[in-house]
């Protein structure tokens, strides 16, 4: 098995495989985080299996512990999908009973979890990870 990392990031930010990744404590709502992640040349990132989920939780606990951080998963009716379009389908990482509220389309890592996902309205305000 071979891993290909991306040689050259942007400065802040941190290789891994294929991307790169930058936690920014300002907190902002989901459109307006998504925005800035698009402004910086990339979105939200996308944590669709554990490796990258554990390098986030990581991330987040170096930038800011008591910050939540959105991600780029958002709920489409009953479907969660990731910003690129994609399903959420095999890994999850959600925190216990969670996701839990219809009305909550967005997902944090939740700081007091271990930074496991949970569902949020996308109005709130919270740090995120491009």
């Amino acid at each position: 098995m071979f891993i290909f990392t991306v040689k050259h990031c942007p400065d802040g930010y941190t290789p891994f495989t294929e991307a790169c990744y930058k936690i920014f404590t300002d907190e902002k709502q989901y459109t307006d985080a998504q925005t800035h992640c698009n402004n910086e040349g990339g979105h939200l990132a996308m944590p669709k299996d554990h490796a990258t989920s554990s390098l986030l939780s990581y991330l987040a606990r170096q930038g800011n512990p008591g910050v939540h951080y959105y991600i780029g998963l958002t709920a489409d009716g009953n479907t969660w999908k990731w910003s690129d379009g994609s399903e959420l389908v095999g890994f999850s990482h959600w925190a216990e009973n969670e996701p839990n509220v219809a009305s909550e389309e967005c997902v944090v890592l939740l700081k007091g979890s271990n930074y496991q996902w949970a569902d949020v309205q996308c109005s709130n305000s919270y740090g995120f990870i491009c």
